[in-house]
């Protein structure tokens, strides 16, 4: 059985005069060691997240399934932070889909805390843990052309989106009714960057023109119309059909 350390990430974030933020970051693995660094103003785990991971390291399948996803996907003991990005890269397409299967894998096979199943990708990769990653509530911004690191299994979402997440049963309604009024700027500056989904104006007769022309002519739609003639058909069912195919288009690579 492998000795599993787990390691917590105690995060310094700065703001210059101009409101630009900057982020510190140090990995610590003993409560002595998460005080020191709660006394210089880190965000660090309170002591029930702390002893709650330590609790899981005695886990024995919890560590036997990590050392057999290490030994998998060929990942070393105590990597760094620096070697975590460079491991989940995702332009290493192939390793990165074969460890999110092994990931989805091991979800339906155990339930699991609901702080495990959050840094189960950080837990068994990196063998740390981001414990302040998501507040009870939050706002987070969607961005597919994003390079920085999002979870294996990233949704189909539209270019932007924004959620409001909420990340605990505590949350009240008025709770969540002052986080809005208080980031309204914030989200007013937001929804003005999402990209607007257009409608194709496919009306339902230009879509019956399109059904008919597979087993009709123009000439024999024409003359069961007597609104248009051929040529006004052709017009229609030309416009139809360019809409109807730009909703599922082949890229040009």
């Amino acid at each position: 059985m492998m000795f599993m350390e787990i390691k917590f990430v105690a995060e310094n974030i700065s703001f210059d005069k101009k409101g630009k933020s900057s982020r510190y970051a140090e990995f610590v693995s003993t409560w002595k060691g998460i005080q020191e660094y709660k006394k210089n103003g880190f965000s660090v785990p309170d002591k029930k997240t702390y002893e709650l991971y330590q609790a899981l390291k005695l886990n024995d399948d919890f560590t036997t399934e990590v050392e057999r996803f290490r030994k998998k996907h060929s990942i070393p003991d105590n990597v760094n932070y620096n070697e975590f990005l460079k491991i989940i890269n995702p332009k290493n397409r192939k390793r990165t889909n074969a460890m999110a299967k092994g990931l989805s894998n091991i979800e339906h096979k155990y339930s699991m805390h609901r702080l495990v199943q959050m840094n189960l990708d950080c837990l068994f990769i990196g063998g740390f843990v981001l414990v302040n990653q998501i507040p009870n509530i939050s706002i987070r911004v969607f961005r597919k052309k994003d390079e920085t690191y999002e979870p294996f299994w990233w949704n189909r979402l539209q270019d932007r989106s924004i959620n409001i997440q909420i990340a605990s049963s505590t949350v009240n309604e008025n709770q969540i009714i002052e986080f809005l009024k208080e980031n309204k700027k914030e989200l007013k500056k937001q929804i003005k960057k999402i990209e607007k989904i257009e409608f194709p104006n496919i009306n339902a007769r230009d879509l019956s023109f399109i059904k008919e022309k597979k087993r009709k002519t123009y000439y024999n739609m024409a003359n069961d119309n007597k609104v248009l003639d051929e040529s006004g058909i052709r017009m229609a069912y030309l416009r139809a059909k360019r809409k109807i195919n730009n909703l599922f288009k082949k890229n040009n690579l």
